[in-house]
């Protein structure tokens, strides 16, 4: 759902539309919550779809952007931050390495508005680093074995993203995180 509150001018649109479903999941357990006080039905919260295909049935999906230029073959640094620009740390990276930067919010850019979810997911399998403050960002990084960092949100929306990474944690127990250094991050560049 995205949100923790309804407001109250509009909890009964929420209640006619979530009627007009004939099942109903969620991802978190807030969201039950409070479809359950606008419906008296409690939806299962359950694991978040990007985690329901393995990497190989992702690779399956996968298709290369048409509009992705040579410049890119060696590598890239890809930045997904929702809600903010990426921090000037990205450039500084990518400078030490040597490698563009791809931002995919980046709203002076109109191909990356362009391309559909088979370009979206091929850019996180192939990417050299990346940068995200969003919870499918590390999911996919983790899921793609793909070096990444990420923010957590301020205020809004930073309890929800945790309780959404600790699901991550549960289902990549073998996951572990380590010190940024681009020294490091160049010898694992394998594109």
């Amino acid at each position: 759902m995205g949100n923790t509150t309804i407001p109250d001018e509009k909890k009964e649109l929420f209640r006619r539309g979530i009627s007009d479903f004939n099942y109903v999941s969620v991802r978190e357990e807030n969201a039950a919550t409070l479809i359950n006080e606008l419906t008296g039905q409690t939806p299962p919260a359950v694991l978040d779809p990007v985690m329901l295909l393995t990497e190989n049935e992702w690779l399956a999906v996968a298709q290369k952007p048409t509009w992705l230029k040579e410049k890119y073959r060696r590598g890239f640094v890809l930045t997904y931050y929702l809600r903010k620009l990426p921090p000037p740390e990205v450039k500084t990276l990518a400078d030490e390495l040597n490698l563009p930067v791809i931002n995919l919010l980046d709203p002076l850019n109109y191909e990356h508005f362009t391309m559909g979810p088979a370009e979206f997911i091929w850019l996180f399998m192939n990417a050299s680093l990346i940068f995200t403050n969003s919870f499918h960002g590390v999911a996919l990084s983790i899921l793609f074995k793909r070096p990444f960092v990420t923010a957590k949100f301020k205020a809004t929306g930073a309890a929800r993203q945790w309780r959404r990474e600790w699901q991550l944690c549960l289902v990549f127990s073998d996951w572990k995180s380590e010190k940024l250094s681009a020294t490091k991050l160049s010898r694992r560049k394998s594109l």
